[in-house]
């Protein structure tokens, strides 16, 4: 790998955006099979951004991860995953009370929710593995989702005809009167 300092003195008056941001920088310099540049090319297309720009977000991101998870930070990541994975793996024993259920006689029900079973593990190591924290941000979407229903932190979804003074028969009526004018 190639290592070079760039240390550019750029004047006030010509510096633009880029030129600043070049400044005082390191370029690494990598090879890639043919494979692993197609790969980053069809990836930073899907994201919108340069293959360069891709390299540099995820170098900078997964240093981050891996320090942040492999050191003592004031966030407890150990802690988390600790719970994520007894609530995936562990049987949770649970009392219900009679109101819980109003048509038992018996007033203490113990239910057990039992954990994933171990073949789920090799699945999630996969997950983990291929998908790495993209994969981890579906999981975060997929909580998002389920929980949005009686949440009060998000917003109201848009109607499309709050603007107009409609009835809910609008649509049909707007689909059938385009119909007709043709």
């Amino acid at each position: 790998m190639i290592v070079k300092k760039r240390l550019r003195k750029v004047s006030s008056s010509t510096s633009s955006l880029e030129e600043d941001q070049q400044r005082d920088t390191t370029t690494f310099s990598i090879r890639l099979t043919h494979d692993e540049r197609d790969r980053l090319m069809r990836a930073a297309q899907m994201r919108g951004c340069t293959p360069t720009n891709l390299i540099r977000i995820a170098t900078v991101e997964r240093a981050a991860h891996i320090l942040n998870t492999k050191q003592r930070t004031s966030f407890p990541f150990k802690t988390v995953a600790n719970e994520i994975a007894e609530r995936l793996f562990k049987t949770i024993y649970h009392s219900l009370s009679l109101e819980d259920y109003q048509y038992t006689e018996d007033p203490n029900i113990t239910v057990d929710v039992p954990g994933l079973p171990v073949e789920n593990l090799t699945k999630l190591k996969e997950a983990v593995r291929l998908g790495g924290a993209e994969f981890l941000n579906l999981i975060l979407d997929f909580c998002e989702e389920l929980t949005a229903y009686g949440r009060t932190d998000l917003p109201e979804p848009v109607d499309p005809f709050a603007d107009r003074k409609t009835t809910s028969e609008e649509p049909h009526a707007v689909r059938k009167s385009r119909r007709l004018s043709r």
